[in-house]
């Protein structure tokens, strides 16, 4: 584990723990939080939400909060997040759905192929289907004994590589493909890449090794990660999906909180992935232009329309292979299809 590096916010400590949870009673109280996450402190997920999440709290609670923050898989690896907020280790965490796919299934509806055309109307239609008696929350979150406190869909995905510029389907064709796991895994499968499952902090290492050929990412993300030096090309045009980041709180913890503190941290989450998505949408064109080291190669309109063939059946494919497993996937297909509509509508 790397070097311990804390960061505290100003405030009064009071521990979130078993016989410490203030109740209604002693609503003036103060408490400390453990917010863990699987990225560095110079990761925009530290940097942007987290950072607004953490100051806006303080802010809203005028010191009655304060924050132990524990970046760079301090406490745990990126994969153990939820782990470690439902067994207490922390009391929230950043974490990435498809890291964990076998007990978050149904947040693959977030990364189909062609669910969103920018980060603001995913994050708005996925924190939608999180709140409280919403699909996501109802078969998802409440479960896994969590509840989210913001939700957000990444800026849509382009495949990077360090060497070879894909043009066509044939140029990606068994190419070793990092990706986040779950729907990604399907995306990249239908496009004949060969599909790694890495962490982001495990990209750089395996794309300085030669252990993959590129990855399913942002341009953010290339910088965020030290990759550079290491990614020579980018190619964009067809949609490839995305993939989702959540702010999720110990449930059980939560609601021994004072009323006002449970809304001042829902209001803050709430707050934090709008602030978030704004700035993923204004950062991803900062960025690319700024990748002058980086090929940026779009798709012809013929061959954008080959790859987004090849991905056209994926969403009936998804929903269908969890329905099939139990889970609602055609409910869930159903529930984004409708509040996407109303977050484009404005309503």
């Amino acid at each position: 584990m790397q070097a311990k590096v804390k960061t505290v916010l100003a405030g009064v400590t009071c521990a979130i723990g078993a016989g410490a949870l203030m109740s209604n009673a002693a609503a003036q109280e103060t408490v400390t939080i453990k917010f863990a996450t699987g990225v560095p402190a110079t990761h925009f997920i530290s940097a942007v939400p987290a950072k607004f999440f953490m100051d806006r709290v303080v802010e809203l609670s005028k010191g009655r909060v304060k924050f132990e923050f524990y970046p760079g898989e301090q406490l745990g690896k990126a994969k153990d997040m939820l782990s470690l907020v439902q067994t207490g280790v922390a009391e929230m965490a950043d974490i990435v759905p498809s890291y964990v796919p076998d007990k978050l299934p149904l947040t693959g509806v977030t990364e189909l192929p062609g669910q969103t055309n920018n980060s603001c109307e995913g994050t708005r239609t996925y924190y939608a289907l999180t709140r409280p008696g919403k699909i996501l929350a109802t078969k998802t979150f409440d479960p896994q004994k969590v509840r989210v406190l913001m939700a957000a869909t990444i800026v849509p995905y382009k495949v990077v590589t360090s060497k070879k510029a894909v043009r066509t389907l044939e140029d990606l064709a068994g190419l070793k493909i990092r990706t986040t796991g779950g729907v990604t895994d399907d995306t990249m499968r239908a496009l004949g890449a060969v599909s790694v499952r890495l962490s982001g902090a495990e990209i750089r290492e395996a794309a300085t090794r030669g252990t993959i050929d590129g990855a399913l990412y942002t341009f953010m993300s290339v910088k965020s990660f030290g990759l550079s030096e290491t990614i020579k090309f980018a190619t964009e045009g067809a949609s490839l999906g995305t993939v989702s980041d959540l702010f999720v709180f110990n449930e059980e913890k939560f609601r021994k909180l004072p009323a006002d503190l449970q809304k001042i941290l829902d209001q803050a989450g709430k707050e934090a992935g709008e602030h978030y998505c704004q700035w993923m949408d204004a950062q991803e064109g900062k960025e690319k232009a700024a990748a002058t080291g980086i090929q940026t190669i779009q798709l012809a309109p013929a061959e954008a329309a080959r790859w987004n063939a090849k991905l056209e059946g994926s969403k009936q494919e998804w929903g269908s292979r969890m329905d099939k497993r139990g889970n609602a996937g055609s409910e869930a297909l159903k529930a984004w299809d409708e509040e996407i509509k109303k977050v484009r509508a404005g309503t």
